[in-house]
């Protein structure tokens, strides 16, 4: 099977189905033998190289052997995404294109069953796979760690709008109000969501006084 490819049905035959299809009669007649086309050399040798980049992890030189690795790392990234993409899809959390974009990127290269076009297109899309590396790294990061911070950030900001407009007066609580509100409606926040914390307490410390006036 290294060398020859096996059709049925007009379309390639996975190898977890060859043994059923080959000691079955009746599937056994609509077998066809194909030669089966190689990646070049070379291209194998960038699609590793890329995969590093990505993944932090050099994969194997056998085609078939590095298509399997490859299409693992993307069914991670991919599981990862759609794990985020229910949260980001109420649009109370960051990163709903993103991971949309990031997923449709992914799903072609694990719909591909031959390994010379899935390398072919692993190395054709290498610009987009940097990108949603990068990207990949930010959600996890905002995910995994941020999101704590980024709900105490949506409360506390809804909380204060019940005295907004007299908080929008006050020089201090003001202007933190407003960048509470930036990056809040930030698309990608993950480097900002470390001035929450001295946000929330110079508004709340506004707050408490307008609160401890009326009273």
């Amino acid at each position: 099977l290294s060398e020859i490819s096996l059709m049925m049905d007009g379309a390639l035959l996975p190898l977890d189905k060859v043994y059923d299809a080959i000691t079955t009669p009746a599937k056994r007649r609509k077998i066809i033998l194909r030669k089966r086309e190689m990646a070049d050399p070379r291209a194998i040798q960038n699609a590793r190289s890329l995969g590093k980049e990505l993944f932090a992890e050099m994969g194997p030189d056998g085609e078939d052997s590095l298509m399997t690795f490859l299409q693992t790392q993307l069914r991670d990234w991919q599981l990862t995404l759609q794990g985020y993409q229910s949260l980001a899809d109420t649009g109370n959390y960051p990163g709903k294109d993103k991971i949309s974009q990031g997923l449709a990127v992914i799903r072609p290269l694990l719909a591909d069953q031959e390994s010379c076009k899935f390398i072919e297109r692993f190395n054709t899309v290498k610009d987009e796979l940097i990108d949603l590396g990068d990207q990949y790294h930010d959600l996890k990061h905002f995910y995994d760690h941020q999101k704590p911070m980024w709900e105490k950030l949506r409360k506390a900001h809804t909380a204060f709008q019940l005295n907004r407009l007299e908080l929008e007066k006050d020089p201090q609580a003001g202007p933190a109000l407003k960048r509470m509100q930036d990056i809040l409606a930030a698309a990608s926040p993950y480097g900002l969501i470390k001035e929450a914390e001295a946000l929330i307490s110079t508004v709340d410390r506004v707050n408490a006084a307008l609160l401890s006036g009326r009273r």
